[in-house]
């Protein structure tokens, strides 16, 4: 049992209070203990959902940004608790939480950041890079925001996790509306009605919401508007539309008993934000079947696309949003298409169960990676293997070899081989790493020469997979580049799909080959279970930090009988040993081709033994192994990236051809193609 508290300013009416509270109580309770602290005794409109729900929770007054009484009651809190893991929302508590945390030596302190600020005051941004160093992991719902992170705050790349909001979509069902507010208001269904949802705060900006509206007005006069939110611009807004001439035609509500209601009214959704984190109003909209108009700031161009499930226009322009506003009134049929695409793709990557899933998976990765590197050893001390769960591993090649000092373990339970973890600083950005930077590897990707090299390779493995299968069908590419091998499935006739973690990759695959590349990891993979009959991760279970969990995501993707194949580095190859062999004959000087097979990039090195065991724990049959090997004209340019200038070059380019043949004759190539099926159902994480 993993005991997390989270500490949020206060449980009032907010996004991030709603998400923390749909969070909290849809946490898998036999696995986690979840405590919920709220610096507030005032705003408490999710205090009673939380009570229901049998949330453990407690409310601790508070007042002002500096109150000491409050901050030594939280540290009594989480002393009393003895949390695994503090999650913090929200400045004050992330102040407080984060402060506290630190003095108890809690294991594992996130911080979840919501929004873009446009203005941060330099104080508050001074606070949070101060506690950025007690801080193991921060959680953002937009990619936005963690570029803002790491260029204001000069937060690392690879300790922001992207966790987009989540929406039950369940509750926020189209059908079970009854137009109860058009009713209340006295609106035939036929009259257009536009509404904005939030806060009546300067960031969401209703001013230019108002003014849009009156140009609407003026091109269709039966229009009608609705604003729903509450806050101090109240007075402000009404003004402002008696003076646009919008008396009568704009409507306001404070508390609607089902927001659900609201959405349903309406024919479209305005978010007209100067900026934005996840809008949980957006998403909200779009599962309830509505089109979206939203400005393109912060996160909403990451949940709109532009011409399928709404429209994106520039911020603080009343005449562009007025022309989306106007397109959609005048073409009900699109905007009714474009709220059916809106509710499929929440259903697809903005689900509740989507975001649970994501949050579990950090915190066990988080407290993995906790035990692993435990207190500060040296290399001799035995370190902890992913595959057996024991710390039975011990140094393979130590760290004098090896590229950044970093030493390979095998474990002596499994004889898994790994490289050890490092520092936070010098570990790969699961989301944005730069070994796939557009201008680094897209290259070598583009490269002809290196395409029309895999084409065959690439025909040979699909067919290879149809030996398993009934009939071509879905697959899913899984770090599938610029898309060549996407390219090839999709001419061979199969649907295929492809997931990479690089912004550019996918963008070059768009540009290149007008190829759709969704963008994201293997475990937060935006589809309902069972979507696909194959699986394919060539070259990439090596890279990942958490191997079994990947695949039991795959797993889950996969149908009853589905075919998941992989490709990655053979441990056993002849060319590892012929390098091992000359290190131990010659010493550091025979050392020079470890430096090639020992990739650091490659967090695993695998055998046909443990890649056996490895399937076997994430409910796959084994099909076959194969020995493969990678052209000679793509590993040039990594050999060229390892060695530069250095005259042993030319000796590894002589030696890779030599040893690729011999490799063939003895079965122990540099590369193992694996092919396995899926035979049991497996559970989200690894328990």
């Amino acid at each position: 049992m993993i005991s997390i508290v989270y500490v949020i300013d206060d449980l009032g009416r907010g996004g991030a209070q709603r998400q923390l509270t749909e969070l909290v109580k849809a946490m898998p309770r036999e696995r986690y203990d979840v405590h919920v602290v709220s610096l507030s005794t005032v705003k408490v409109d999710y205090v009673e959902p939380l009570r229901e729900a049998q949330i453990s929770l407690e409310l601790v007054p508070q007042s002002g940004k500096w109150d000491f009484p409050c901050f030594f009651r939280l540290v009594r809190i989480l002393r009393m608790r003895r949390p695994q893991i503090v999650h913090t929302w929200l400045f004050t508590a992330d102040l407080y939480g984060r402060l506290a945390a630190w003095i108890l030596r809690v294991p594992v302190v996130i911080s979840a950041v919501r929004s873009v600020e446009l203005f941060k005051p330099s104080h508050y941004v001074a606070v949070d890079r101060f506690l950025a160093r007690a801080t193991h992991a921060f959680t953002v719902n937009a990619r936005a925001v963690s570029h803002v992170l790491t260029r204001r705050e000069g937060i690392p790349r690879d300790r922001i996790r992207t966790i987009y909001n989540g929406v039950d979509t369940h509750f926020f069902d189209p059908s079970q509306a009854d137009g109860l507010v058009r009713r209340e208001l006295k609106l035939d269904s036929l009259i257009p009605l536009v509404g904005i949802v939030g806060r009546l705060s300067p960031e969401k900006d209703h001013e230019t919401f108002l003014r849009a509206a009156a140009l609407v007005a003026w091109q269709i006069p039966q229009a009608h508007f609705l604003v729903l939110g509450r806050g101090a611009l109240r007075g402000k807004i009404r003004r402002l539309s008696n003076e646009l001439g919008l008396n009568g035609r704009l409507h306001f509500l404070e508390n609607p008993s089902d927001v659900r209601e609201v959405f349903a009214a309406v024919d479209l959704v305005v978010v007209s934000s100067v900026y934005e984190g996840c809008s949980n109003v957006i998403l909200e909209a779009m599962a309830m079947g509505r089109p979206v108009v939203a400005t393109q700031v912060g996160g909403n161009p990451e949940l709109v696309t532009h011409g399928k499930t709404g429209f994106l226009v520039p911020s603080q322009d009343p005449a562009r949003l007025a022309q989306a506003m106007v397109a959609l009134m005048r073409h009900p049929t699109q905007a009714q298409e474009l709220g059916r695409q809106g509710r499929l793709r929440v259903e697809e990557e903005f689900s509740l169960p989507q975001m649970v899933r994501q949050m579990s998976l950090l915190y066990e990765e988080l407290l993995n990676k906790k035990i692993n590197s435990g207190p500060p050893t040296g290399e001799g001390s035995p370190r902890f293997c992913v595959l057996c769960e024991k710390r039975s591993a011990k140094v393979f090649l130590p760290r004098e070899v090896l590229p950044e000092r970093v030493a390979v373990f095998k474990c002596r339970e499994c004889s898994l081989v790994f490289l050890e973890s490092r520092s936070v600083e010098g570990e790969l950005d699961p989301e944005e790493d730069a070994y796939w930077d557009k201008e680094e590897q897209g290259k070598i990707y583009l490269d002809e020469t290196v395409a029309d090299a895999f084409v065959r390779e690439f025909e040979r493995r699909l067919l290879a997979m149809e030996r398993f299968l009934p009939s071509r069908g879905r697959l899913l590419d899984v770090g599938c580049g610029v898309g060549h091998f996407l390219r090839v499935a999709k001419r061979l006739g199969w649907e295929a799909q492809g997931l990479d973690i690089s912004d550019a990759a996918s963008q070059t695959a768009s540009e290149a080959f007008g190829l759709h590349v969704k963008v994201g990891t293997l475990e937060g993979i935006p589809f309902p279970e069972g979507s696909f009959d194959a699986v394919t991760l060539w070259d990439v279970i090596e890279h990942v930090r958490r191997p079994v969990e990947n695949l039991i995501a795959a797993n889950r993707l996969l149908k009853e009988g589905g075919i998941l194949s992989m490709k990655t580095p053979n441990e056993s190859s002849l060319f590892k040993f012929l390098a091992r062999f000359l290190y131990r004959l010659l010493g550091k000087r025979g050392g020079f081709l470890l430096k090639y097979v020992y990739y650091v990039p490659h967090y695993f090195s695998y055998s046909e033994k443990t890649m056996s065991a490895l399937l076997k724990r994430c409910g796959f049959e084994l099909l076959a192994f194969e020995q493969d090997e990678t052209p000679l004209a793509f590993s040039l340019p990594k050999i060229n990236a390892h060695y530069g200038k250095d005259p042993k070059r030319s000796l590894v380019i002589a030696l890779l051809p030599f040893a690729s043949r011999l490799a063939r004759l003895v079965r122990k190539s540099n590369k193992l193609v694996v092919y396995a099926r899926k035979v049991h159902p497996m559970g989200e994480t690894a328990r």
